[in-house]
């Protein structure tokens, strides 16, 4: 049976407080960092390094991930979407924000490489700002769509690499509702 929604906090808690800090197998973290290294030598210059043109290893990684996430999570979830590698430089700084309602209920990002640390910060659903350090091989797994993140700092490093992660609830359908009417 479908559940509809149109509000975020009618979506259910997924983590209890909104986010945790997890480690990437070795069995997956290793081929990611082969094609991150591959993908680094056809074009270091690149802020993206794309994941489609190998649809093979994409699903791989998705269902990589499916797994571990679902573990995670008390509800059923689907994959919704991903980024390839995104390259972060000297300065960039991401503002506080939330992400799409509809698609990335559990969101994750999947540090693959870095320079210098950059904070992660997130509210959690107790109104407590958490300041989370990270390194090569940590998962950030939270609830994009309803807490509020971001790495408010400018980046003190060159190269700040993750991949981005998404999964909604699966059976849970978005309702736009009129509330002015």
């Amino acid at each position: 049976m479908e559940k509809q929604f149109s509000l975020r906090k009618e979506l259910p808690r997924l983590l209890p407080l909104g986010f945790k800090i997890i480690k990437c197998p070795e069995i997956i973290f290793n081929p990611l960092l082969e094609y991150y290294h591959y993908r680094k030598k056809l074009n270091s210059k690149e802020k993206v390094f794309i994941l489609y043109d190998n649809p093979k290893f994409c699903q791989w990684l998705i269902n990589s991930f499916y797994s571990i996430f679902q573990q995670e999570v008390q509800l059923p979830i689907e994959f919704s979407h991903l980024w390839g590698i995104k390259r972060y430089g000297k300065s960039s700084s991401i503002p506080m924000w939330r992400e799409s309602l509809y698609t990335h209920h559990l969101s994750s990002q999947i540090i693959i490489s870095q320079d210098k640390d950059w904070p992660f910060y997130i509210w959690d659903y107790y109104n407590k700002l958490h300041t989370i350090s990270t390194s090569p091989g940590d998962i950030i797994l939270y609830e994009g769509s309803k807490r509020r993140h971001g790495r408010t700092q400018k980046y003190k490093g060159n190269n700040y690499d993750l991949i981005y992660l998404s999964y909604k609830i699966k059976d849970w359908k978005y309702v736009f509702k009129d509330l002015d009417t």
